[in-house]
């Protein structure tokens, strides 16, 4: 019988910082899946999520793009995209900036996105704080090599079949993203969260980490399963806040280390086979 119910987040949580599942990560899931069900919460799209736990000989479920999409194996279990409409009004906005698009039909860059990338976080981002920013845009570049995107041009939306299920855009912390928040969250009154790093995500009405908790027991037939979180970053926080028991790994934002019950090793210290190895201790 399944008591537990366990949601992990990827980038800063189960990957390290080379961008890999660790050995001892890797066999800890193996483990406590064959008593609990264990699943990847992330806010990466199911392609590179797949691709990744491949890699490492992993077969579990998958929330992707912060819930927006779950699957398990080829099984689709929810989905909510945005409606065209939404797409469209927000593109107003991005088309010109450092953004992604996730999609049913993959990722999708903005051309010359790294170079766009580049430009924005040398007009904005070193004048606030060259170093720290320097670093940031070296780690999303480092990211950009682990993930398998292509590059948008005008006839994507001309496939009738496409759905958006996140829209992220990357920006470094100044002024101008501040103003550019408040702008898109006063347009259109949608959840906006972040993976940690310079990055504004949008999605779907009704759509968290959360609530993948309740999408899971009903799919799987658990409803007395303990919710427990393990994270990093700000888009966990929704998890965290109804989970039964909340682990942050000591490299987590402050901000999520203050809401969480347990505070355990880091993602280079594999901080998720602690939890998973020591889950019956909590």
């Amino acid at each position: 019988m399944t008591k537990n119910l366990i949601a992990i987040d990827m980038d800063g949580t189960l990957l390290n910082e080379k961008q890999q599942i660790s050995p001892e990560n890797r066999e800890a899931i193996k483990q406590r899946s064959k008593e609990d069900l264990v699943y990847i919460c992330s806010g990466r799209d199911f392609f590179d999520i797949c691709t990744i736990l491949e890699r490492s000989n992993l077969q579990i479920p998958v929330a992707s793009l912060n819930g927006s999409f779950i699957l398990d194996g080829e099984t689709k279990i929810f989905s909510n995209p945005f409606t065209k409409a939404e797409v469209f009004a927000i593109f107003q906005y991005i088309e010109e900036l450092p953004f992604k698009l996730f999609t049913n039909k993959g990722t999708y860059n903005a051309p010359f996105y790294m170079d766009r990338m580049r430009k924005f976080f040398k007009k904005y981002g070193e004048s606030v704080n060259k170093e720290k920013e320097t670093n940031n845009l070296n780690y999303l570049i480092a990211y950009e090599k682990s993930t398998d995107s292509k590059e948008y041009t005008e006839k994507l939306f001309d496939d009738e079949e496409l759905e958006v299920y996140k829209i992220a855009i990357y920006l470094p912390e100044s002024t101008f993203s501040q103003n550019f928040y408040q702008k898109i969250k006063k347009e259109f009154q949608l959840p906006i969260t972040s993976s940690g790093l310079n990055d504004y995500e949008l999605l779907p009405l009704g759509v968290d980490k959360g609530k993948t908790y309740d999408i899971m027991m009903a799919y799987f037939g658990v409803p007395a399963a303990k919710k427990v979180a393990i994270g990093d970053s700000p888009n966990d926080l929704p998890m965290m806040s109804v989970a039964d028991l909340s682990f942050a790994v000591e490299n987590a934002s402050e901000e999520v280390k203050a809401v969480c019950s347990h505070i355990v090793p880091s993602n280079d210290d594999h901080g998720v086979a602690y939890v998973l190895n020591n889950i019956n201790l909590f």
